[in-house]
């Protein structure tokens, strides 16, 4: 390889031969040297033909005016060769420069001892599943820990951690944590809810729930759990104006099954049996206070 010595920063790099006109040692240096060379050329002889031409200043370094006299002036040179040791046999053999650094062997019999030598390197590892034995590469070692997919697939343990990886935020569909349910009704992910269904409660629920905490904590539809209050799953939330999508304070009321049929099938439920007390019950175009 050849040493050079950047352009823009002045520190030392390596490059191949074929690589030889670059100037800088890293992008960032690059960038900032074509932001001053750009649409900046000189004028050059080319060595073989002797024509005269023009060429960006980064690509200065650039001796001859097309391929073909690159060509003509490669054959012309003498051939750069370095000499190295055969890691199989030990003998001398000599290479290009350009494959100074990735040639090991002295012939293509030696480079298959060597390629052979490196499929032995293996390890036995036991199957977490099926505890059968089997070779792996040591590179791998650590992180196979089963034989064949089928065990994978099969292992409690596997999809137990795979779903984990696409619970809640993680997961590409994420939306905030808020769904539509398939009756319609709006769910949010709430997974430490005691009431929660697959990581989800119904917001509706949730509203009606932090009201009472707020108005009655003492109300006969929450019920303690350790230190919190909740919505009893005894009870039900009832839409005043029958749009499962409009969950604020004033549309929801709380009440039984019981008094949520007669309030569906269009029979207006006895003062005492819901909460708020207050509330404009909707049943078609008529109101109760």
């Amino acid at each position: 390889m050849i040493s050079k010595n950047c352009v823009i920063c002045g520190k030392e790099f390596f490059v191949y031969p074929s690589t030889m006109t670059t100037m800088t040692c890293s992008r960032k240096c690059s960038a900032i040297y074509s932001g001053q060379v750009r649409n900046t050329q000189v004028t050059k002889t080319c060595p073989v033909c002797g024509k005269a031409f023009s060429i960006v200043k980064c690509r200065s370094e650039q001796a001859t005016c097309s391929k073909k006299c690159a060509g003509v002036l490669k054959s012309q040179l003498p051939d750069k060769k370095v000499t190295l040791t055969c890691e199989v046999c030990g003998k001398a053999f000599q290479v290009p420069l350009c494959r100074a650094l990735t040639a090991k062997t002295c012939s293509n019999e030696c480079a298959v001892i060597v390629r052979a030598k490196s499929r032995e390197r293996k390890v036995e590892c036991i199957c977490e599943h099926c505890g059968k034995a089997f070779d792996v590469p040591q590179s791998i070692a650590g992180r196979r820990v089963y034989c064949s997919r089928e065990c994978q697939y099969a292992s409690d343990k596997f999809r137990t951690e795979q779903s984990g990886r696409f619970l809640g935020n993680k997961n590409p569909m994420w939306k905030g944590g808020t769904i539509q349910h398939s009756g319609g009704y709006m769910c949010k992910h709430i997974p430490e809810h005691p009431f929660a269904s697959n990581g989800y409660v119904f917001k509706h629920r949730l509203r009606i729930e932090e009201w009472l905490r707020e108005e009655d904590p003492d109300s006969k539809y929450l019920i303690r759990m350790g230190d919190n209050l909740y919505l009893s799953p005894d009870y039900v939330v009832h839409h005043l104006d029958w749009n499962r999508k409009n969950n604020r304070r004033r549309n929801l009321i709380v009440c039984s099954s019981s008094v949520h049929g007669k309030i569906h099938n269009g029979t207006y439920p006895e003062p005492g049996t819901y909460w708020p007390d207050n509330a404009k019950i909707k049943l078609g175009k008529r109101f109760i206070t």
